[in-house]
C-alpha cells in the first residue's frame, strides 16, 4: 500500500492513520528489536534451565504470560509487514507464503504453551489406572471419614518451581461449604518437630534447654519432651532427663532421694496415686507388697545383679557382681484382671517395659542400688501442680535440688552453662517444615510441603502437609460436621480410558551391565469406543491413543518379583500448526528464489533490448530519415519499456510513482 504525495493528500484521515500504524508495527526496526529481545530471552532461559532445572525455565520464561505476549507482538509485526504491501504482486508470492508460515508457526507455539499437557503414569504389572498425575501441579484432597458414599473434594493448583515469598497465599477453591487456602509453600522441604501449648492440657511437659560454652561460645539447644515414657538427652557426658510425678511424695523423693537403708540388693520405690511402697529387695523376693490402701500391689519376681538381654530379648543375669541390677515384678492394679509385668533398672529410672508393650502403667517405680552411683546428670520432674523441679548430680552425689523456671541457670563442668529457655507444662507436637536448597541435578530431592487452611462451617484449621509422604502427607482435621482426612499429592487428570500394564520386559547389555532396552505391554480399555487391545510401548515406539501420546520413560522395582513401568504422557495441540508453518516457510523461501531468478532474467532481457534501441537512436540521421513524416515516426512499434521511459523523459516536473518494495 504505497501512495504518491498527491494520493496521500487525497486519502481520508483514518486511511492515513491505518497506513501509518501498519508501517510502524511492521517496520524492520521493530522486527530487529523483537528478534534481538527474543534471542536474549532464550539465552537467559537456557542459563536458568542449566542452573535451576527445566521446570524453572518453563515457569518463569516459556510458559509465562509476558513470553507469550512477546511472541504475539512478533506475530503482529510479521502480519503488519505483510499487510503494508497489500495488494500483493505476483513476484511477492514467496514473501506472502513465508510470512504466513511464520504466523502459523508462532500461533502453533502459543497454542502448545497454553493447551499442552504433560503428565506421568506409573504402573506395576497387573495394575490398572484411569488417571495420570501432573507433576507440575499439587492437589489437596479432602475426604470425610466414615462417609464412603461421598466423593472426595479435590483442589488443584500450580505452585511453581520455587518457594513462595512471605505473605503470599492462594485460595484454591470451595466445594459444598469446604474451603481450602494455601498459606505457605516450599518447593523442597524437611520436617521439623515444633512444640506448642496444648489447650486441652492432655499433652505432657516440654522443657527447652540452652547450653553455652565458656564466654557464651558454642551455643546449642536441646528439648526434653515427656509425652508418655519420659525423655532423656545427653549433652556431652551429662545426662538430662524429664519425667512427670503422680504425687507429692514422688516429688519429695525426687528432691531428696533416700541414700541409707537401701539394703543389700537395693530399694524399690513404687508410687500409685498419692501413696508409695518402699520395698527392700532382699527381704521381699517372691512376696507381694501392697501400695498403701490403694488396692495396688507389687510382687517381686526376681532380682538380676548383672542383667543382659539374650538373642530373644529376654533378660538373664550374667554373674553375681552388680554391674546392671534389675528387678522384675508383677503389678496388681485395681480394675485390671491380669497382673502387669514390669521391670526396673537401677542405672536408669526411665527404663521399663512400657514402650515395649505400648502402654502407660499407672504405677511408677524407681530402683536404687548401693553399688550404682548416679552419673553426672541434670534431672527434671514436673509435679501435678505443673511446677518444674530439677536436681543436679556430680561425682556420684546430689549437688543441689530446687524449683526451676524459665531463665534458671546451672553451671556445669568445664565452665559450661545450662539454661532453662522455656517450659510448657502441657504441650503437643506440631510438624512444620523448613525450605531446603537442592542441586537441580540431584537425583533424590525432598518433596514439596505446604501449609493448608481448611475452613468448614466458619471454623478454620491449619495443617502442614508434605506431598506424597506416607505419614506426613495426610492429616486429620476435626470439624463441626465431622472428621476430614486431608492429603497433599500431585495433581491428577483423567486419561479418558483405562490403562493396564500387562508385562514389562528389560534386556541387559552383554555382561549384564546396564540396560540394553526395556519395553512394556499395555492394554487399553475404552468402553465408550469398544476398544480392548494390547499395545507395545518401547523407548523408540510410543503409543498414541486419542489425543494422548505415551512414551516409555523409566522403570523401578514395584515390589518382590514385580516391575513398575513409568510412562510420560504428552499432548501437543500446536504440533500440526508448527509443522505446517515450518513447511510453508521452506516453500516460501523456495518460491522467492525461483521468482527472483525469473524476474531478474526478464529485466536483463528488457535492459539489453532498451540499450540497443538507445544506441540506434544516437546514429546520425540520413536524408531519408529526416524526410520522414511525423506520422511515420510515431507509428514505429514500441517496446514494453518505451512508454515508461518516454513518460519519465517528457514529464521532468512530475513526481515519478513509487515502485513497491518486494
Amino acid at each position: 500500500m504505497y501512495w504518491t504525495k498527491q494520493e496521500k493528500a487525497n486519502q481520508p484521515r483514518w486511511k492515513r492513520g491505518l497506513r501509518g500504524a501498519l508501517q510502524l508495527l511492521g517496520s524492520l526496526k521493530l522486527a530487529v528489536v523483537l528478534l534481538g529481545t527474543l534471542a536474549a530471552v532464550i539465552a537467559t532461559a537456557t542459563i536458568l534451565e542449566a542452573n535451576h532445572g527445566r521446570l524453572y525455565a518453563q515457569w518463569y520464561v516459556y510458559h509465562s504470560g509476558w513470553f507469550i505476549a512477546l511472541l504475539a507482538l512478533l506475530g503482529v509485526n510479521i502480519l503488519c509487514a505483510a499487510l503494508a504491501r497489500f495488494p500483493w504482486k505476483r513476484h511477492q508470492t514467496g514473501f506472502v507464503v513465508t510470512h504466513a508460515g511464520l504466523l502459523i508457526l508462532l500461533g502453533g507455539a502459543i497454542y502448545s504453551f497454553v493447551g499442552g499437557i504433560e503428565g506421568q503414569v506409573s504402573l506395576r504389572e497387573g495394575e490398572t489406572t484411569t488417571r495420570m498425575i501432573m507433576p507440575q501441579q499439587c492437589q489437596v484432597t479432602a475426604t470425610w471419614v466414615n462417609r464412603p458414599e461421598e466423593p472426595p473434594y479435590e483442589f488443584a493448583f500450580e505452585p511453581g518451581p520455587s518457594d513462595w515469598r512471605e505473605g503470599k497465599t492462594l485460595h484454591i477453591g470451595e466445594i459444598d461449604g469446604i474451603s481450602a487456602r494455601v498459606l505457605r509453600y516450599y518447593n523442597h522441604a524437611t520436617a521439623v518437630e515444633e512444640w506448642v501449648p496444648d489447650r486441652t492440657e492432655l499433652g505432657g511437659p516440654v522443657v527447652k534447654l540452652k547450653v553455652e560454652g565458656p564466654h557464651g561460645t558454642d551455643s546449642m539447644e536441646q528439648t526434653l519432651a515427656d509425652q508418655d515414657y519420659g525423655d532423656e538427652v545427653f549433652i556431652g557426658p551429662i545426662r538430662t532427663q524429664l519425667q512427670r510425678a503422680i504425687s507429692e511424695v514422688m516429688i519429695k523423693d525426687f528432691l531428696t532421694p533416700p541414700t541409707d537403708k537401701l539394703g543389700e540388693k537395693g530399694l524399690l520405690l513404687a508410687y500409685y496415686k498419692d501413696q508409695v511402697a518402699r520395698i527392700i529387695i532382699h527381704e521381699s523376693l517372691g512376696k507381694t507388697i501392697p501400695i498403701g490402701d490403694t488396692g495396688a500391689a507389687v510382687q517381686i519376681v526376681r532380682f538380676m545383679p548383672n542383667a543382659r538381654p539374650d538373642a530373644h530379648g529376654r533378660f538373664e543375669s550374667m554373674g553375681d557382681h552388680p554391674r546392671n541390677p534389675v528387678v522384675e515384678m508383677r503389678l496388681t492394679i485395681p480394675g485390671q484382671k491380669d497382673p502387669v509385668r514390669q521391670m526396673a533398672f537401677a542405672k536408669s529410672p526411665l527404663l521399663n517395659l512400657d514402650p515395649v508393650y505400648e502402654r502407660v502403667c499407672p504405677v511408677k517405680c524407681c530402683y536404687l542400688h548401693p553399688a550404682i552411683k548416679p552419673p553426672n546428670a541434670v534431672d527434671f520432674m514436673q509435679g501435678s501442680d505443673d511446677a518444674l523441679y530439677w536436681r543436679i548430680f556430680a561425682d556420684g552425689r546430689l549437688v543441689s535440688s530446687e524449683k526451676a523456671k524459665p531463665g534458671s541457670t546451672i553451671q556445669l563442668a568445664g565452665k559450661f552453662q545450662l539454661t532453662v529457655a522455656d517450659h510448657l507444662p502441657h504441650a503437643r507436637a506440631r510438624i512444620v517444615f523448613q525450605p531446603v536448597e537442592v542441586d537441580p541435578n540431584q537425583n533424590e530431592k525432598p518433596e514439596a510441603a505446604a501449609e493448608v487452611a481448611i475452613t468448614v462451617g466458619g471454623t478454620t484449621q491449619t495443617v502442614w502437609l508434605q506431598r506424597n509422604h506416607p505419614s506426613l502427607g495426610t492429616r486429620a482435621v476435626v470439624t463441626s460436621e465431622g472428621q476430614l482426612q486431608v492429603r497433599l499429592g500431585y495433581g491428577e487428570a483423567p486419561l479418558g480410558y483405562a490403562l493396564r500394564l500387562v508385562a514389562f520386559n528389560r534386556e541387559k547389555n552383554p555382561g549384564g551391565i546396564g540396560n540394553a532396552s526395556y519395553a512394556s505391554v499395555v492394554r487399553v480399555i475404552d468402553e465408550g469406543s469398544g476398544i480392548d487391545d494390547e499395545y507395545d510401548i518401547s523407548m523408540n515406539k510410543p503409543l498414541t491413543y486419542k489425543k494422548l501420546t505415551l512414551y516409555q520413560s523409566g522403570f523401578n522395582e514395584g515390589g518382590p518379583g514385580q516391575q513398575a513401568s513409568t510412562f510420560s504422557v504428552a499432548h501437543d495441540p500446536g504440533r500440526p500448526l508448527k509443522y505446517g508453518g515450518s513447511l510453508m516457510i521452506c516453500l516460501g523461501i523456495a518460491i522467492m528464489f525461483y521468482m527472483r531468478a525469473y524476474f531478474f532474467k526478464n529485466v536483463a532481457q528488457h535492459s539489453s533490448w532498451f540499450t540497443f534501441r538507445r544506441n540506434k537512436a544516437l546514429v546520425p540521421a540520413t536524408p531519408a530519415s529526416v524526410s520522414a513524416t511525423p506520422v511515420e515516426a510515431t507509428s514505429a512499434p514500441q517496446t514494453p519499456l518505451e512508454p515508461l521511459v518516454s513518460a519519465t523523459r517528457n514529464t521532468p516536473d512530475k513526481e515519478a510513482p513509487c515502485a513497491p518494495i518486494s
